[in-house]
Formats: structure tokens, sequence, C-alpha cells
């Protein structure tokens, strides 16, 4: 079949500027993405300092040492009076406790990146049927009755995927062992190559769940059956999108690398002229610098994946033939 790339991109690209709602949803789908200096100041005997044009007394030396002096002792003398049953108990228990934490953050972000691809999902399809406003909780409500199926369908896909990584990994490092490297040159490309077929089937097993009201089962089905029937198309998609993330994204992240000259130029020449006041000021100076970066990066990177969503919907759609409706859409799953 004859596939339009250009009407693809650039509805894609309409869609989200007209429905700028679709940005904050898109910060949302995006989920699923103590600076110091030690100084080691040596303390003669007595205290006395052993010249040198007064470079042991100065600023950067001085604050060091009384900002861990007073402290370290007081910790030192706490973990020698601390039974060594207790201290690794507790270890143990702040170990668990931090995994714990970190399994829980990823679970709630996991959910909130499935509500936000929903809504984009949802999004998409209400635009192309015609809708003339999106409101944010419509499409955050929009996508409820497919949270659980969406949910099981990427935990079910990431599981298979990291157990395949698994089973993979043996084989592929007694091949580089075996043929001394060589056979890891080929093997890159293919682990590439399945790694961009199973990324493309998942962007279309999640749009075909929406817009067709399947199960996690049918929808597995249903996507492998959109990429296996028209493989190009989705895959030239994938692409262009991945090209053009990876192109705003690198200019996204320059300014803050900028943001970091003040603080480097303030550590420096507070090191010369041993002053801290340079340093504070600096690394104040970046962190205003970083505080008003941060809405527009979150802004471009909602805009992004909310871009990309649409494009991988449309795609869908267009392969499929499907139109979407308006009212039926506006009425919910049966």
């Amino acid at each position: 079949m004859q596939f339009d790339f250009g009407d693809v991109l650039s509805r894609a690209w309409q869609i989200i500027w007209k429905f700028k709602v679709l940005w904050l949803i898109g910060i949302l789908a995006s989920c699923g993405r103590g600076g110091g200096f030690n100084i080691n100041a040596g303390s003669g005997g007595g205290g006395s300092s052993s010249g040198g044009s007064g470079g042991s007394n100065s600023a950067f030396s001085v604050e060091g040492q009384q900002l861990f002096s007073d402290q370290m002792p007081e910790f030192l003398r706490f973990l020698e009076d601390t039974p060594t049953a207790v201290m690794v108990m507790t270890i143990i228990l702040v170990i668990f406790a931090i995994i714990f934490l970190a399994l829980l953050f990823s679970v709630i972000l996991f959910a909130v990146r499935t509500i936000g691809r929903l809504g984009l999902i949802q999004g998409t399809l209400l635009a192309e049927a015609g809708a003339e406003r999106l409101g944010f909780m419509q499409l955050m409500s929009a996508g409820g009755p497919y949270f659980w199926r969406a949910l099981l369908l990427n935990l079910l896909i990431g599981v298979v995927t990291v157990l395949l990584g698994i089973l993979i990994s043996a084989p592929a490092i007694l091949i580089t062992i075996f043929t001394f490297g060589l056979g890891l040159l080929l093997l890159i490309p293919v682990l590439l190559i399945l790694g961009w077929v199973v990324h493309v089937f998942v962007q279309q097993a999640n749009v075909a769940l929406v817009v067709e009201d399947l199960d996690t089962i049918g929808a597995l089905q249903k996507g492998w059956e959109v990429v296996r029937n028209n493989w190009a198309p989705p895959m030239i998609i994938g692409l262009v999108l991945f090209v053009l993330k990876l192109a705003i994204g690198f200019v996204a992240v320059i300014p803050f690398f900028l943001a970091f000259g003040p603080v480097i130029a303030g550590l420096f020449g507070g090191m010369i002229a041993d002053d801290m006041n340079l340093l504070w000021g600096g690394l104040a100076f970046t962190l205003l610098c970083i505080c008003a970066l941060l809405p527009i990066f979150l802004a471009v990177s909602g805009a992004v994946e909310a871009y990309v969503e649409s494009a991988w919907t449309l795609t869908y759609i267009r392969l499929t033939g499907y139109e979407p409706s308006l009212s039926e859409l506006e009425a919910g799953p049966a």
C-alpha cells in the first residue's frame, strides 16, 4: 500500500500545535526516563603553619577543615559505641529500604507513563475525529478503561525483554571470547535490529489496544500483525522519530551544560583568589539558570513525546484504515 510519510509527520505536528494540552500529557508520558569537593589539608602537630606564601591557611583549606573537623570525631565515636550486630542490621535495613523505595518509585513512574501514553493516543484519535477542544482531565479519564490492560501489556513485554536479554547475554559472552571479539561485531547489529523491531511492535500494540479496544493478548497479536504485514512504513517512521528525538534532546541539554559555567568559573576563581564567595556566587547563579531552564526543558520534552505518540497513532490508523468517530470516542469503550 502507498504510505504518505509526509502526511503522518505533518499531521502529528498540526495536532500537537493546535492542542497544546498534549504537551502536558506528554510530560507524564516521558516519565518512564552532591556536588562537593574534598580538601585534604594536612594539619601539623602544634597547629604551626609550614610557610610558603600563606597557602596552608587559605579560605578554602580553613573552611574545609571547619566543615568536617567538628562533625567527623562525633560520628566516629558514634560508630565505635554502636554494637556490631546493630550496625549490620541497620545497614541491611537501609539497603532494603532503598531498594523498596527505588522499586516503588519505578512502579509509580511506569504507571504515570502508561496514563500519559493512553492520553496521547486518545487525544490524537479525538483530534483526527474532528474535536475542537481537548481538556486535561478529559484525556486523563479517557485512558482509564484501558489502563490495566496497557499496564499489563507493557509489563509483560518488559519482563520478556529482560529474560531474553539474560538468555542472550551468556552465549554472547562466549561468542565474544571464542572469536576474540569479532563475533560481537556481527552480533551487535543483529541485536540492534531485533530491538528496533520490538520497539516498533510495542508502539503499534499500545495503539491497537486503544483503537480496537482489545485485551492484552489481542493487542499483542494485532500489533504484530500490523508490523508483519506493513513492516517498512513503521520501521521508517520509527527511524525518523528516533533521529528527531536524538537531535532535539542534544540541543535541549546544551543550555544545561552552559549553566554550569558560572560554578566552574567560581570554583577556579575562588581557588586562585582564595575567596569562597566566588564559588557560592557561581553556584547560586547556576542554580538560578537551572530553575529557569527546567520549565522550558519540560515543555520541550512534553511536546516531543506528544509528537512521537501522535505520529505512532497516526501510523497505525493509516495502515489499518481506521477512521475515528467523535461520538464513539466520547462515549468510550462499550
